[in-house]
């Protein structure tokens, strides 16, 4: 026996109704307990935690931290830094790329028989004027200047990283 059609609707209207009962919003309850919460004031005789090297009473390791501190870069050396690898990569990459040069020339002459016969013969003439140009490019490169330069990306790419990272750090 089929399941009658308005049961079906009301059964499934229930349902409905009683999950949206379960999605009202409540507000969570976020608020440490008063043993968990920060004091106002450390308390007396508490050590600062940017020098907690002095309580080990080392001369040898104040000194130390105090050299690294003072030659600690800031963050705009770091990003120079990076910037100067990056460039210096691209820079080194482009000497193992094919070099060479255009050149044009252009030259022109005038000729004048001064006695005798004028020949005059389709390319070739004993007086007139001729003009001669000419381009050349020259190019020349390595044989093993692709091997290279993949040395020298992934030389400049660690460079890069080691930056980064001491960016980073």
């Amino acid at each position: 026996m089929p399941f009658p059609r308005s049961a079906f609707t009301v059964l499934t209207s229930l349902c409905l109704l009683g999950l949206s009962a379960c999605a009202s919003a409540r507000k969570a309850d976020v608020a440490l307990p008063a043993a968990f919460e920060a004091p106002a004031a450390p308390p007396a005789g508490a050590l600062a935690l940017d020098q907690w090297w002095t309580t080990f009473e080392d001369p040898e390791l104040t000194g130390l931290i105090e050299q690294a501190l003072a030659r600690n870069p800031d963050v705009r050396t770091a990003r120079s830094r990076i910037a100067e690898a990056r460039a210096q990569g691209a820079s080194t990459l482009l000497r193992y790329t094919p070099q060479g040069d255009a050149t044009i020339s252009k030259k022109r002459t005038e000729t004048e028989q001064l006695s005798g016969t004028v020949a005059n013969i389709p390319g070739f003439s004993t007086s007139g004027t001729s003009e001669q140009t000419s381009a050349n490019f020259n190019v020349s490169w390595e044989v093993d200047s692709v091997v290279r330069g993949l040395f020298v990306l992934g030389a400049a790419r660690a460079e890069t990283d080691r930056a980064r990272f001491a960016y980073e750090a």
